[in-house]
C-alpha cells in the first residue's frame, strides 16, 4: 500500500483525479462510482502533511465540495469527501493560492 500511495503522490495524479471527479460528479452511482474509489485514495493521501498542497488545486477542491453536495445520499462517498476536506482544511487556508498554481500547472 505504501508503494502504491507513493506512486500516486504526483501532480499528474491530482490533476487527473480532479478531472475525473468533475466528470463523475453528476453520476448517480454514488458509493459504487469511480468518484467513490478515487475519494478512498485521496482520503488516504490527505492524511500526509507533505501532500496537502496538492489538495489546494482549485479544481480538486471544487470537485470535492460538489461531490459532497451532490451525493449526500451516498454515505461512504460523503464520509470520505468530508474527511478529505477536513484533513486539508488548514493547508488550504494557510497556503492560500501560492501552492495551487504550481500544482495546476504541473510545477511541483
Amino acid at each position: 500500500t505504501e508503494e502504491a500511495l507513493a506512486a500516486l503522490s504526483t501532480p499528474s495524479f491530482f490533476r487527473a483525479a480532479a478531472a475525473a471527479l468533475k466528470r463523475e460528479g453528476s453520476s448517480s452511482e454514488g458509493d459504487d462510482s469511480l468518484a467513490a474509489i478515487l475519494c478512498v485514495l485521496l482520503q488516504m493521501l490527505s492524511t500526509r502533511p507533505e501532500l496537502r498542497p496538492f489538495f489546494d488545486a482549485p479544481d480538486l477542491r471544487a470537485a470535492l465540495v460538489g461531490l459532497q453536495h451532490q451525493h449526500a445520499d451516498a454515505p461512504f462517498l460523503a464520509a470520505n469527501v468530508r474527511s478529505i476536506l477536513r484533513n486539508t482544511k488548514d493547508a488550504a487556508h494557510a497556503s492560500g493560492a501560492a501552492a495551487a498554481p504550481a500544482i495546476a500547472a504541473g510545477g511541483m
